[in-house]
């Protein structure tokens, strides 16, 4: 006679349990979502737009809680589209201020968060600019892109992605908490780094002088093949470290950095 293995039923009270457990979860995410909504009452939003047509060089960027987009536009003029998204009674601003040839956008009024750490409001700017003018650009907390810009490049956020497409010679990026990602690029001279996230960077011209360090991700550097080669300088403490390029500690093309935890790649594009 085989022998048939008995299952005992779950309990009644365990399914009860899991229900009511289930309940209460529901019930308390409504109930937060509508004390938001009581407590910072509705949404509210408001879009503006500004031209300059006098001649302007150089742009500053401050952003606080919000995207900021900078792209090449036609022409030597400059529009600010400015979205300004907040719940309660102090609504956010933005400054914007021509000195000489310089034009200062930035971001005020937005502390960005509530009791319950979600964003108050927002400050989303997007620029259009003339491809050839020199830009520095900080978020605190927000997504940064560039596109098409000729210039020099300052580019940093505090906690969100750097993203830029096209550069000029010279181009510099930070971001404390977030991934840095450069396409197109041309630039000659180039200076990344992260805290945590990663940096990716695909090269159309050979760079002369490029470092890229991240404490805590992944850096790839995507270079053209040129003649002489690359004078590669990479150290990676805990990860693996790849060159895959033609290397020469006497080109003049020098591509050096750190890697604290993550890999270091160095490939064709």
């Amino acid at each position: 006679m085989s022998e048939v293995e008995y299952r005992k039923p779950r309990s009644r009270g365990a399914v009860r349990l899991i229900v009511f457990l289930a309940v209460v979860v529901v019930l308390t995410a409504g109930g937060v979502f509508a004390w938001k909504f009581l407590f910072n009452g509705p949404k509210h939003k408001d879009e503006q737009t500004k031209t300059y047509d006098e001649t302007i060089t150089r742009l500053d960027v401050e952003g606080n809680s919000g995207n900021v987009d900078i792209v090449a536009g036609e022409g030597d003029e400059i529009e600010v589209e400015t979205t300004l998204e907040w719940r309660g009674k102090e609504k956010p601003g933005a400054d914007q201020d021509v000195t000489g040839k310089t034009l200062k956008v930035t971001a005020t009024g937005c502390e960005g968060i509530d009791l319950f750490g979600g964003l108050t409001c927002e400050v989303h700017f997007r620029i259009a600019v003339p491809a050839d003018i020199d830009l520095k650009a900080e978020v605190d907390s927000g997504n940064l892109t560039v596109a098409g810009i000729k210039g020099e490049q300052n580019l940093a956020c505090d906690s969100g992605d750097i993203e830029v497409e096209g550069s000029g010679e010279k181009l510099t990026v930070h971001a404390d908490s977030g991934n840095v990602v450069g396409r197109e690029l041309d630039a000659t001279t180039v200076k990344a780094d992260v805290d945590s996230g990663d940096v990716e960077l695909e090269f159309t011209t050979a760079p002369k002088k490029t470092r890229a360090s991240a404490d805590s991700g992944d850096v790839t550097l995507s270079v053209p093949k040129v003649k002489e080669g690359y004078d590669v300088n990479i150290g990676v403490d805990s990860g693996d470290k790849s060159v895959e390029v033609k290397t020469a500690s006497d080109s003049p093309r020098k591509i050096d950095g750190t890697v604290d935890s993550g890999d270091f790649t160095v490939a064709y594009a």
